[in-house]
């Protein structure tokens, strides 16, 4: 036999091989690798070997290594039979494609051995072959990507539950990492924020309509702190509750922001004949540990620290003060540059329960243009006052106090604090019973913090 017939019977044995090898990387879950692994070695052998023997060894080898094959393309075909039911159009493909390349084989390794007088139909067989499995791989990729895809569209969607940065900040990649009772300490701003008398204003609307108007007023609060690198804890009714992992500045500039867009979205229900609406935001910052809480059929996301329950006193203060926006000190002093604000320190608090008194500053950035025109001119007077007043001089506070409001009759924390020097200035009297009345009116309106 000349090395024309051997290098034509190596080449087919190869395109047999190579071909049963595609079915089974495309089908591992039916073929026995052990088999496999005996009929790959022994193939490769007979391909060695078909160029170094002749005559009979040579003949006797072609028709044992014929028999394998067909053995293993009849194993082969059974495998394909068994995967029919759960992939029909992949193996009615692969075992056709298989079959046609198999006996296109077998045509070309008679012809080549004078049995038949046809025509070489190989690389039609191939041709077909390689057609059919790069149309399954193209099915299963085209496949795996939509699969794929609404996997990323749920993240996505548990995202809008979750925030990313939650995840993020607990050193995780998706929500899918998360399980029960994770959670690590990060040092961020907690900025409150609540609507003023929002429980009168749903008293006039139906449920239908509260749904509506809190959800316009959310998506407009919503984008601002997004812009300034924060994220949403959590929704409780008109409040939100946000995050900022970054600085206390973008925390600040936040809340100054949805003030003023709150004048934006006030004159759009005033031109609706509806009524205007105030929100006070309270903001602190400090260590908290953030994590997940509950149980494992119901869990959620949530951060537990004294430094947010602080700042939800402090938004709850802005009441007392009639401010919309007040911050610890932790914050003020967390600010890269102070100055680039519109701010006075309004006095030291205590948070009910505590023993440490905290600073209090309030910011004026979103007020009207009088208002912060007043409040700067006024505020060395102001500043003088609040120290008269913690060094309990509340006569000399009194007067100074009375100074700025008389001038700014819009100065509320300066009324504020008129009232109060007056109650303390009304216990030195004799007469007790006036000052205790006036002191268990006072505690009482004060039933969160001692100012």
């Amino acid at each position: 036999m000349d090395m024309t017939t051997t290098l034509d019977h190596g080449y087919l044995f190869g395109i047999i091989l190579l071909g049963l090898i595609s079915i089974a990387s495309l089908y591992p879950q039916g073929f026995s690798f052990k088999l496999f692994r005996i009929v790959l070695v022994f193939s490769i052998a007979s391909i060695i070997m078909s160029f170094a023997v002749t005559g009979y060894v040579y003949r006797y080898m072609v028709i044992a290594y014929s028999l394998i094959m067909l053995t293993f393309s009849i194993y082969s075909t059974s495998v394909l039979f068994k995967t029919y039911p759960n992939n029909k159009k992949e193996a009615t493909l692969s075992l056709v494609s298989l079959l046609l390349l198999i006996t296109t084989s077998v045509n070309d390794l008679l012809l080549h051995e004078n049995v038949i007088q046809t025509v070489s139909l190989v690389p039609l067989g191939v041709l077909i072959f390689v057609f059919a499995q790069s149309s399954i791989l193209f099915y299963r990729f085209t496949k795996s990507s939509i699969h794929s895809s609404d996997a990323f569209s749920q993240l996505e969607a548990y995202e809008r539950f979750v925030p990313n940065e939650f995840i993020r900040n607990m050193n995780k990649k998706n929500i899918v990492d998360v399980k029960l009772g994770d959670n690590t300490e990060k040092k961020m701003s907690i900025l409150f924020s609540d609507m003023r008398n929002f429980t009168a204003l749903s008293e006039i609307m139906t449920p239908e309509e509260n749904f509506k108007f809190l959800n316009t007023y959310l998506t407009v609060m919503g984008p601002v702190i997004k812009s300034h690198h924060g994220f949403i804890d959590k929704y409780m009714g008109d409040a939100i509750m946000a995050l900022f992992d970054t600085n206390a500045d973008d925390s600040l500039r936040s809340a100054i922001e949805m003030l003023r867009k709150l004048v934006e979205y006030n004159k759009g229900r005033e031109r609706a004949k509806y009524v205007p609406i105030n929100i006070g935001i309270g903001i602190n910052t400090g260590s908290l540990r953030i994590g997940i809480i509950g149980e494992h059929d119901r869990m959620e996301a949530t951060v537990i620290s004294d430094a947010v329950n602080t700042a939800s006193r402090i938004e709850g203060i802005t009441k007392k003060y009639g401010v919309p926006l007040l911050i610890s000190g932790a914050t003020y002093t967390a600010l890269e540059d102070t100055s680039q604000y519109k701010m006075r320190r309004i006095g030291m608090v205590r948070v009910k329960g505590k023993e440490k008194w905290t600073p209090i500053w309030e910011v004026f950035d979103a007020d009207t243009p009088d208002s912060i025109k007043h409040k700067l001119e006024l505020k060395p007077i102001f500043d003088e006052a609040i120290s008269m007043y913690e060094s309990k001089q509340f006569e000399k506070a009194y007067n100074l106090f009375q100074n700025c409001h008389i001038r700014n009759p819009h100065d509320k924390p300066a009324k504020y604090f008129i009232d109060k020097c007056w109650v303390n200035m009304n216990r030195k009297d004799n007469n007790e019973g006036a000052g205790i009345a006036r002191r268990i009116i006072y505690e009482r309106s004060d039933d969160d913090f001692d100012v």
